[in-house]
């Protein structure tokens, strides 16, 4: 079952009042979960397994993987300004115009928000536009042992492309050729024959947007942390990635700034600093806001105005994040607290302001009185 899909069942049970003991009861309550609750609980677990046991291994990994980025998504939030750069870089906006990159690094200190923005954005990619069908796939090296080395990410490549090009007409690509099967080059774990598999599955990707009219699909890998996974010379060289990319055909990669890339700064690094000030996007807010003041007094419409980013500035901007994150949970914090936590060295973190307020949000006024 998907992350985000939540199954709701409705059951109505009838109170019964004592007069001795002055309490409510639930009539016949211990029967009614045996016969009611649990036959529907245990059909939904037998469900599951079923589908599950149906999946490939790969399809199994892949499943862990969405549903860490879900789990990131509901808890965290990202920031509009580096999101719309990253559209910008990558050409999903159309202005302003320039030339988009194909390979994107984030780079930032650990605890920015590095994979919270990854997993955001590869939901928000999925839903690009109506021309256009963006397949993501988004891996979080080091979070399980099959994607721990640089050859685990290249064979998660290959068999991401098998997937969705099993889903292309074969009379389309009638005239690709194709190598060897799938199962023998990647139990081979050689790397030039699973790199030929690559750009062999990258061709027939590209020869299918060129022979279809209408939809274009356009395919995005996301590697989180790269830096997390083995040392060795594929990793430091990223040879483990496609070697022709296009505007079809990009990456996007996230490290920290130890991580030492294989090229210099560019329009290909996108630094992610701590939070200062920025604005945010909650998670679960899908549509987005306008990015840019508009000058009303000059009568410029959509032209952007530039307000310098001074203490006060920031600290407001900050306390209207904080405000966001607590109304996320139903809550409304006393400007005491507020005040608080700004002053705290760590509040510039995205993270830290997160794990604050998840702490905060648990505990109820007595607790306080408690200290």
């Amino acid at each position: 079952m998907h992350p985000d899909e939540i199954i709701f069942k409705k059951y109505r049970m009838q109170w019964t009042w004592d007069e001795q003991t002055g309490e409510a009861t639930l009539c016949g309550a211990g029967e009614f979960i045996k016969d009611r609750v649990i036959p529907d609980v245990r059909a939904l677990l037998e469900q599951e397994w079923s589908v599950a046991g149906k999946l490939t291994p790969f399809e199994k990994e892949l499943q862990k993987h969405r549903e860490y980025a879900a789990t990131k998504r509901k808890k965290y939030f990202v920031r509009k300004d580096i999101v719309r750069d990253v559209r910008v870089r990558l050409g999903f906006d159309p202005e302003p115009k320039g030339a988009a990159v194909n390979l994107l690094v984030l780079r930032g200190e650990s605890g920015c928000g590095k994979t919270v923005l990854m997993s955001y954005l590869s939901e928000r990619f999925e839903k690009a536009g109506d021309d256009t069908r963006v397949f993501c796939l988004l891996l979080f090296c080091g979070y399980t042992s099959s994607v721990c080395r640089a050859q685990d990410i290249e064979k998660a490549i290959v068999e991401y492309l098998e997937k969705i090009l099993t889903e292309i007409p074969t009379e389309i690509l009638a005239e690709v050729p194709c190598s060897a099967s799938q199962d023998s080059v990647l139990k081979e774990e050689n790397h030039e024959a699973l790199k030929a598999r690559m750009d062999e599955l990258i061709a027939r990707f590209l020869e299918y947007n060129k022979a279809v009219r209408g939809e274009k699909r356009r395919l995005l890998i996301m590697l989180d942390a790269v830096d997390q996974l083995d040392a060795d010379e594929m990793r430091d060289h990223l040879t483990f990635l496609p070697g022709s990319l296009s505007e079809d055909v990009q990456v996007i990669l996230s490290c920290t700034p130890q991580f030492p890339l294989p090229f210099g700064d560019g329009e290909n690094v996108l630094n992610v600093k701590p939070l200062s000030g920025a604005p945010v996007i909650l998670e679960g807010e899908m549509e987005e806001k306008e990015l840019t003041e508009k000058s009303e007094s000059r009568g410029e419409i959509g032209k952007s105005k530039k307000i310098p980013k001074t203490e006060k500035t920031e600290k407001t901007e900050k306390t209207e994040i904080l405000r966001s994150m607590f109304q996320s949970h139903g809550k409304q914090p006393y400007p005491e607290a507020l005040r608080a936590i700004e002053e705290k060295p760590g509040s510039n973190n995205p993270l830290y302001l997160s794990l604050i307020v998840q702490r905060l949000v648990m505990m109820e006024e007595r607790d306080f009185c408690e200290y």
